[in-house]
């Protein structure tokens, strides 16, 4: 397996001639770039994946990895993340205003952050997030009661809110 260096990598998805499964050694960074609509089926990160203020980009490949955070703020055509997303450290969503809903089997290593995700109604059943999940306190006001102990596990932001909620349904 070749590892391409972050600038390669950079240049080759540019180019919309980025194979699939390409391994980058570190951290790649595509902000602000805004008329990219795609990156490479099964793209592996091996660093930082920054995709700030992409504002074409729609959706993510299948199979992505990323070794440590990924940074989507800003991508207000973002529609859905791909089943089984794994990002090892802090994935940020803030501000991916066309968001509907976060995948089946989302890991975050590390923070989820969720505010200004406007159109985002609900959580997946098996999220897993190692530390806090920072969203709106109108995201946690959704969960319908029933579906609340499905998130007792998780580290909120607003756990004042998670807990209310929580006693109110009990």
């Amino acid at each position: 397996m070749k590892i391409v260096s972050p600038d390669d990598a950079r240049g080759l998805i540019l180019s919309g001639k980025a194979p699939s499964r390409m391994h980058v050694g570190g951290w790649l960074s595509l902000e602000g770039c805004a008329s990219l609509k795609t990156l490479p089926e099964g793209l592996h990160v091996g660093g930082w994946l920054d995709l700030f203020g992409c504002t074409s980009l729609k959706t993510l490949p299948e199979g992505l990895h990323v070794e440590r955070s990924l940074d989507l703020r800003g991508c207000t055509s973002l529609k859905s993340l791909p089943e089984g997303l794994h990002v090892e450290g802090n994935l940020n969503l803030y501000g991916c205003t066309s968001l509907k809903s976060l995948p089946e089997g989302l890991h975050v290593g590390g923070d989820l952050h969720l505010n200004g995700c406007a159109s985002l109604k609900s959580l997946p059943y098996s999220i897993h997030v190692e530390e806090t999940l920072y969203c709106n306190p109108e995201l946690i006001e959704k969960i319908p009661y029933e579906d609340l102990p499905l998130y007792m596990g998780l580290k909120w932001y607003y756990q004042e809110v998670f807990n209310r909620r929580l006693e109110e349904a009990l």
